[in-house]
Formats: structure tokens, C-alpha cells, sequence
């Protein structure tokens, strides 16, 4: 018996008013709306296997280093840790909320809240994985000013 995936990304209605109660009980201002919005389903073979995927390349590209950080080796017990480390340090991010009902949401965004994603995930690893990207594919991504 073939499993059939029940999941749903809500279409967004543009008729909404300013301020609204979005998923997960919270208040929503029309201004914190995400800049980035994706939702990773693992429930079926080929999603999971693409799941499996971005993890695999956002620990290999933690672990390659950065600016902030020398190459190093990322382990499945370390990963969660490391890529938080890699969020804050390499791109001035931080995660503002989990949540979960029937699945995951994450929210994250820079401190000076110039980007902001939402991910709805079926794994909070693979929701962190789909952030991490996120902000590290962005097309000029704000890293730390140490100075």
C-alpha cells in the first residue's frame, strides 16, 4: 500500500488583513511575513531521500569552515550544534521559534531583521537544514562584523 502524502502548504491570501492569527496560534503582522518560506515533507521515498540530501550537503558545507571557523568535522551528534554555531557566526542569525503541531515549524532571521524564513518541516533536522541554506544561498548574505 502506497503511502499518500497529507501535507499541505496553506496558498497565502493576499486579502488578509494587516494583522492576523497565523499557524500555530501566533499573531502575525503582515511586516514579519518570512522573506524565505519552504516546508521539507518526508513522506514518501523520493522526498525523503531528497531530505536526506540537504542534510548531507549542509553538514559538508559546515564542516568545510568558513570565515569564522576552520574546517572541522561534523558529526550526526554534533550537526544541530554546529549549524545553530554556523547560523549565528557566519550569517548574524538567529532561530526565533519552533513550534509543532501535525509538523515542525521553524522561524529564523537576521538580528537586524532585514531576512526572515519559516520552514514547515516533517524533521526539525531537516527544517534547520533547509534554514541553514537558506540564509547561507542568499544573494548577499549579511555576515558578522566582528569590527
Amino acid at each position: 500500500m502506497a503511502l499518500t502524502c497529507t501535507c499541505r502548504v496553506s496558498a497565502r491570501d493576499d486579502a488578509s488583513p494587516a494583522r492576523r492569527v497565523g499557524r500555530y496560534g501566533r499573531a502575525v503582522d503582515a511586516a514579519d511575513e518570512p522573506e524565505f518560506d519552504d516546508f521539507i515533507c518526508t513522506c514518501d521515498d523520493d522526498r525523503r531521500d531528497r531530505a536526506a540530501a540537504l542534510r548531507e550537503e549542509v553538514r559538508q558545507r559546515i564542516a568545510a569552515g568558513s570565515d569564522e571557523r576552520a574546517p572541522h568535522e561534523v558529526t550526526a551528534e554534533s550537526f544541530v550544534t554546529d549549524l545553530i554555531w554556523s547560523l549565528n557566526w557566519d550569517f548574524n542569525v538567529h532561530i526565533t521559534e519552533i513550534a509543532c503541531d501535525q509538523w515542525f515549524g521553524i522561524w529564523a532571521e537576521t538580528y537586524d531583521r532585514t531576512f526572515k524564513t519559516r520552514i514547515q518541516c516533517d524533521s526539525v533536522e531537516d527544517g534547520l537544514a533547509a534554514t541553514w541554506r537558506a540564509f547561507a544561498d542568499r544573494p548577499s548574505p549579511l555576515k558578522f562584523d566582528s569590527q
